[in-house]
């Protein structure tokens, strides 16, 4: 600057910075001033696609074919992503082929997190407590992705950890046995299983139930509806594997007939009940 009108403890905001004037290195003026007009500062994140990637690599590459943000970024990133694309094609041309908005991580009472109230969960001391499979599948479970999520670790610790922990013990419990029954998975298939006819209803009915289960997640995942794909987990694991079939198949693994039979369910072996049909 030429001079500081305001000594050195000057004011940057507008009006005052206007009284600054600064020296041309080239011409040795002193009139010159700071342009007062300029654009939007999101213009530089609305120019990234173009600004960062050669001609090839932007014909290649955009439209992206996926797009997500915080919903505070739809009028800032998103929309200057999009207006400057528009200008750039002389076109109707997206950016991006689709895009999600996801909402904000809220506390427990459905606040906005500040350090100043205290409040603000620290992401490297909640994972050093928590796993982070839990974490993860409690973000997926809580709240569909364009929600605000209120974040509880007491919520956290109740149906979520009740359906990672199930499966840690399912697991753990087939794993026990399928040891000691020498299984070998790769050997023993679904189609090695029916060709020795040793799939029962109850086999049959899970496996119904899981293939229902998958096709409703692998939709549910294509469209970004990923608290209905946990859903859709929760009540398998819980409802159709852990609380039927296993009760129904407990005794047979404790005590397994000989495989050379047609059928390895003993008599008198509960059936499913036909509501559950």
């Amino acid at each position: 600057a030429d001079k500081l009108p305001d000594g050195p403890e000057f004011e940057l905001h507008r009006p005052w910075i206007d009284n600054i004037t600064i020296k041309c290195k080239k011409c040795n003026s002193v009139k010159t001033k700071r342009e007062e007009y300029v654009l939007d500062t999101w213009h530089n994140s609305g120019a990234a696609p173009y600004a960062s990637l050669t001609n090839k690599e932007y014909e290649k590459e955009i439209p992206a074919p996926f797009f997500t943000e915080g919903i505070d970024q739809t009028r800032g990133w998103a929309y200057t992503l999009l207006i400057e694309n528009v200008i750039l094609n002389n076109s109707a041309t997206p950016p991006y082929k689709s895009f999600l908005f996801q909402g904000h991580v809220l506390d427990e009472k459905g606040g906005k997190m500040s350090k100043s109230k205290g409040n603000v969960l620290e992401g490297a001391e909640l994972l050093q407590k928590y796993p982070v499979d839990l974490v993860r599948f409690y973000f997926m479970w809580k709240a569909s992705p364009i929600e605000p999520l209120s974040f509880s670790t007491d919520e956290l610790m109740s149906r979520p950890y009740q359906v990672i922990s199930t499966l840690y013990h399912l697991h753990t419990f087939y794993k026990q046995n399928s040891e000691y029954d020498k299984f070998n998975l790769g050997e023993s298939t679904i189609e090695w299983a029916k060709k020795k006819e040793l799939l029962t209803p109850p086999d049959v009915w899970l496996l119904s139930k899981l293939q229902r289960m998958i096709e409703r997640t692998t939709e549910t995942n294509d469209s970004c509806r990923f608290h209905e794909s946990a859903k859709a987990i929760e009540d398998f694991l819980i409802n159709s594997l852990s609380q039927i079939y296993i009760p129904i198949i407990k005794s047979e693994l404790c005590n397994p007939p000989n495989l050379s039979s047609k059928s390895r369910r003993p008599v008198g072996t509960p059936t499913i009940p036909s509501s559950f049909l």
